[in-house]
């Protein structure tokens, strides 16, 4: 999901405690219906006021996806207000993709200084990730700075120059 979700593994990666949260509109997607709405569903929903139309333009609209994301066996939860609205969890870890900004990450460190945070990196034998957490001393020493890995990739060899 980070190749969907975190732009190439450039984003982050939020973890919610919902320990103190009753989700009382948390549901599983479906994968295996239609996403498309009729307008008479909708009439019915919003004029007719029928709450058989409601369940179904909600379900559709809300709760379902095309089956080539079902290996994701996502969850929803969805709000009856519209807008930005803050999230009602806590902000329980941090992780930050392979190719994240120093400078985001330098960021999101200070700024959550009471949040776990952790590096993902990928394990030799596959596609596999692991998690490491961030040093903050580190952070608070040296503040922005990339990675060597990134630094190194950027050395242009040229043998033309060397003979």
């Amino acid at each position: 999901m980070w190749s969907h979700y975190a732009d190439q593994h450039r984003g982050i990666c939020i973890e919610y405690d919902m320990s103190d949260h009753d989700c009382a509109h948390l549901k599983p997607v479906e994968y295996d219906r239609p996403r498309s709405l009729r307008v008479s569903e909708i009439i019915q929903w919003k004029i007719q006021k029928l709450a058989a139309a409601e369940r179904r333009v909600i379900g559709t609209y809300f709760f379902s996806n095309a089956p080539q994301w079902r290996y994701e066996r996502e969850w929803r939860d969805v709000y009856a207000s519209n807008g930005v609205v803050s999230a009602p969890f806590r902000v329980s870890a941090v992780y930050f993709g392979l190719r994240c900004d120093p400078a985001v990450r330098t960021a999101v460190v200070k700024l959550l200084s009471s949040v776990p945070c952790f590096d993902v990196y990928p394990l030799e034998d596959g596609f596999r990730l692991r998690r490491r957490g961030v040093d903050r001393d580190d952070i608070e020493m040296f503040g922005v700075r990339s990675a060597m890995r990134l630094e190194f990739d950027k050395v242009v060899v040229d043998d033309a120059a060397e003979k």
